[in-house]
């Protein structure tokens, strides 16, 4: 089958060699991330490659600690629409990364049809997931040190009484502090997390692969039947997400 993954998205969090502040202005809102949007001031910043107007975002993090480094989420924007591409925007970043700890990583999202959403939503998708991390990423780390916002699910009872929060909430929600989480009320993604995850661009690159495979590998393979959904297509299209609602107001 075709890949079933859409778009792309991406936060890094890392220490960062340059304070960025100091060298984007406000732009404009972010519709799929609700970040500030930035922009670059390429006289002040020679060292880093001018990318186009409106693609990278910057916000601060108050989870992440760092001594001699400016620490801050870079949000990838607008979402690339291959994951070929978002490597290529993630690999102008990553000389600047300066310093890592077990509070830092990737927050990767896609976005997919309702159809495909639905088919994610389901305890046999996150319950596979989970185990296929385990085995080919032993490194992800959840509730290490003072890192609380990459837990795994228990059992499906605990995915259950998550899912339900998560997927119609348009605020950011505490039940979205987990290595899976769907994003449908408020940013209409599929969130993976991966803690830390940042040290080498190769490993990171080597996440977004096993990703992409995992999600086309389980849709194309998986056999559902109606007691394994949490919710259906015409439930799902009710939640709307806030950057879909504004487009409908601005027409």
């Amino acid at each position: 089958m075709d890949g079933a993954i859409r778009a792309w998205g991406i936060e890094i969090e890392a220490g960062w060699k340059y304070d960025l502040n100091a060298h984007y202005t406000i732009n404009n809102r972010n519709p799929l991330l609700y970040r500030r949007m930035l922009q670059f001031k390429p006289d002040t910043f020679p060292e880093m490659p001018v990318p186009p107007k409106n693609k990278w975002s910057l916000h601060n993090d108050g989870s992440i600690y760092t001594d001699n480094l400016f620490s801050h989420e870079i949000v990838i924007f607008p979402p690339a629409k291959s994951r070929e591409s978002l490597v290529k925007d993630i690999t102008k970043l990553w000389n600047l990364i300066g310093e890592v700890n077990d509070s830092m990583g990737l927050h990767i999202h896609i976005s997919l049809s309702d159809t495909n959403y639905a088919k994610l939503a389901t305890w046999k998708y996150v319950n596979q997931f989970q185990i296929a991390v385990s085995n080919k990423f032993p490194e992800v780390r959840t509730r290490i040190g003072y890192n609380s916002f990459c837990e795994r699910y228990n059992n499906k009872e605990s995915f259950l009484i998550h899912a339900i929060i998560q997927i119609p909430s348009s605020y950011k929600s505490s039940s979205r502090h987990h290595i899976l989480n769907f994003s449908y009320g408020l940013h209409g993604t599929v969130e993976y997390r991966a803690f830390p995850m940042v040290e080498r661009l190769s490993r990171a690159k080597k996440y977004l692969e096993f990703v992409d495979a995992n999600v086309n590998s389980f849709l194309e393979h998986c056999e559902l039947n109606k007691e394994d959904y949490i919710v259906d297509i015409d439930t799902l299209k009710t939640y709307t997400p806030p950057a879909a609602r504004r487009r409908r107001r601005s027409r």
